[in-house]
C-alpha cells in the first residue's frame, strides 16, 4: 500500500471520527435542549394541577364555611358557584383584572382583601 492511500485512508478514517464526535455533540446538545424543554413543560404542568387543585379547595370551603357558619343550604351554594362560574367567566375575557374585583368587593361591603401581601395589579 502506498504512502498516499495510507494518508487517504487516514484522512477518511479522521474525518469519519470528527463526524461522529461532530453528531454525538449535536445530539447531546438537542437532548440537553429537549430534556430542559420537558422539565419546564412537567412544571408548568405540576403548577397547573396545583392551581386546580386549590380552586376546587376553595369551593370546597367556601361552600363548607357558608353552611356551618352561616346556614347555607344546598341551593344558595349552588346558586352562589354558579355566580361565581359567570363572574369568573368575566374575569377570563379580559373584562375585568384581579385589581377590578378587589375594588369591586371593596366597594360592595368595604372589604379590602389582600391575600399574600402584595397588591395584585394584572
Amino acid at each position: 500500500m502506498g504512502l498516499t492511500r495510507q494518508l487517504k485512508r487516514k484522512f477518511e478514517r479522521d474525518n469519519r471520527r470528527k463526524e461522529m464526535r461532530d453528531l454525538y455533540a449535536h445530539v447531546d446538545r438537542v437532548t440537553a435542549e429537549h430534556q430542559r424543554q420537558l422539565r419546564k413543560e412537567y412544571e408548568q404542568a405540576r403548577i397547573d394541577e396545583d392551581t386546580k387543585n386549590m380552586t376546587y379547595a376553595m369551593y370546597y370551603l367556601m361552600g363548607i364555611g357558608l353552611h356551618e357558619q352561616f346556614g347555607f343550604g344546598g341551593q344558595r351554594c349552588l346558586r352562589l358557584f354558579n355566580w361565581i362560574d359567570q363572574e369568573l367567566g368575566t374575569w377570563q375575557a379580559g373584562e375585568i383584572n384581579t385589581a377590578g374585583l378587589r375594588k369591586k368587593l371593596y366597594d360592595a361591603i368595604g372589604i379590602d382583601v389582600v391575600l399574600d401581601g402584595r397588591q395584585h395589579d394584572e
